[in-house]
């Protein structure tokens, strides 16, 4: 069996509370459902807790390849421990992923950076779950890269070749969860003499409309929205629910076009979840009166110290909002069950 690690360190807050490896974990979720995979690899473990990097070195074992989420909390850190296992284990192929490395855009003006990463074999673009499990198959055979869509690989004299696009997934609601189907549960049980509270990253749609140049998910890859059912939403909403040490302080970053979605899914979110759990959400919408559903039909179900509305200007010139959900309504009514009251709200707190 080709042992496989996937590395996604975030830092440890008050020495208590870490995010789960959400972007690694869909990776897995995905790679294992493919037989080949399944009979001829072996998820080792995935390492998500930093610490000093001989240490964190130590728990990686005769690796054949390492798959590293790469985002800027974590760029230098990754480095550093890629550097160290390349030198140990050289036959390792070690594979980057994630928003922090060059993009095929960015590789254009640092044609150098093989030079200076000279430990990376694979660079991936774009959505993980497809590329990573053709890089695994082919990783069996030949290691012709040129045959795998989406990455940008080494060659010789820290030159490197870019294939072509792996197509964005059209169905990400029939794509496994590392929340649903066990990948989560043996890092749970890894840590739980450290009783950590565990942050839970939630998808409810990926991709986004807009072009920023400081976003992660800013490009023209990204551009069309891909949405999860509410039914998978609430299955794994009823399986986070079942965990004692799951604090849920989740960030949900979601487009909707009519207020009927929005209700929906304030209510799969706030209806599985205790409000002593302090949850976050953070929803981007295009229409600021799509808050009228939250505020006329769920804001029973929220306490008055944990929502707060929060709207910042438009970097472009469309229409765009932003609601921070954490503390809101310290103006909440007496009674907010109709669209008039809501109405009403949104005109108290200047929206």
């Amino acid at each position: 069996m080709e042992n496989i690690y996937l590395v996604e360190p975030s830092f440890l807050y008050e020495d208590i509370q870490i995010r789960l490896p959400y972007s690694t974990g869909l990776i897995w979720s995905h790679c294992k459902t493919n037989k080949i995979i399944e009979k001829n690899y072996k998820l080792s473990d995935i390492l998500f807790v930093r610490d000093r990097i001989d240490k964190f070195v130590d728990n990686i074992y005769n690796p054949s390849v390492i798959g590293f989420s790469c985002f800027v909390w974590n760029w230098a850190f990754n480095n550093e421990v890629a550097k160290v296992i390349k030198e140990k284990y050289p036959d390792c192929v070690i594979v980057y992923g994630g928003q922090h490395q060059p993009s095929t855009d960015r590789l254009k003006h640092e044609k150098d950076f093989f030079k200076k990463h000279s430990y990376v074999n694979i660079l991936v673009h774009g959505e993980g779950e497809l590329t990573f499990e053709q890089i695994l198959l082919e990783n069996l055979k030949e290691k012709n890269w040129s045959k795998v869509t989406g990455i940008t690989y080494q060659t010789n004299n820290y030159k490197f070749v870019t294939t072509l696009s792996t197509p964005r997934i059209t169905d990400i609601d029939s794509m496994p969860s590392p929340y649903l189907d066990g990948t989560f549960n043996n890092l749970i049980e890894k840590y739980k003499d450290k009783n950590f509270r565990f942050t839970c990253t939630i998808e409810g749609v990926r991709g986004c409309p807009y072009r920023c140049t400081f976003c992660e998910i800013g490009s023209l890859y990204f551009q069309k929205l891909q949405r999860q059912s509410f039914n998978k939403l609430k299955r794994r909403n009823i399986t986070l629910k079942k965990i004692s040490n799951l604090k849920i302080n989740s960030y949900d970053y979601m487009f909707f076009q009519g207020s009927s979605n929005f209700s929906k899914m304030i209510n799969i979110n706030l209806n599985y979840f205790s409000v002593k759990n302090q949850r976050n959400i953070e929803i981007f919408t295009e229409n600021e009166v799509i808050l009228i559903d939250l505020l006329a039909r769920q804001i029973n179900f929220v306490s008055l110290n944990n929502i707060r509305v929060k709207k910042f200007k438009p970097i472009s010139t469309t229409n765009r909002m932003i609601f921070q959900i954490k503390d809101i309504l310290k103006k909440k009514p007496q009674h907010a069950c109709s669209y008039e009251s809501g109405l009403e709200v949104l005109k108290i707190l200047g929206i």
